[in-house]
Parts: C-alpha cells; sequence; structure tokens
C-alpha cells in the first residue's frame, strides 16, 4: 500500500504469468498508470521498464516480485 492521496487503495495489479511473464494492469484508476511515460491499461513489464503511479510515485516492481 502507498500513502498518497492520487494514488488509489486498487491503483493497479501486477501479476506474473505461469510461463514467468510479469504483467500490470490499471484498474481504472482516476491518476492513471505508466509505463516509460505512456499511460497504460495493461503491460507486459521487462527488466529496465519505469513504472510510476499517478505518473509521479515510483515503483520499484523488481523488488515486489
Amino acid at each position: 500500500v502507498i500513502s498518497k492521496k492520487e494514488i488509489s487503495s486498487h491503483h493497479a495489479t501486477l501479476f506474473i504469468t505461469e510461463n514467468r511473464k510479469v504483467f500490470i494492469k490499471d484498474r481504472r484508476s482516476r491518476n492513471g498508470t505508466y509505463v516509460n511515460g505512456e499511460r497504460i491499461k495493461q503491460i507486459q513489464l521487462y527488466r529496465g521498464d519505469q513504472v510510476l503511479l499517478a505518473n509521479k510515485y515510483p515503483l520499484d516492481w523488481i523488488e515486489l516480485l
């Protein structure tokens, strides 16, 4: 949980498929989820991708795996 007013309690979901691919899905958040500067709905993540919640708060997604 990230305690910032621009980030909702169910802002985005990270998930890993059976073949170990990592995806992030925006949960229809008001301020959006961004990967490498682009607002996304759902996208596969790769090492080196920068994820920002509300286009301001970095998410160290590698640490969460």
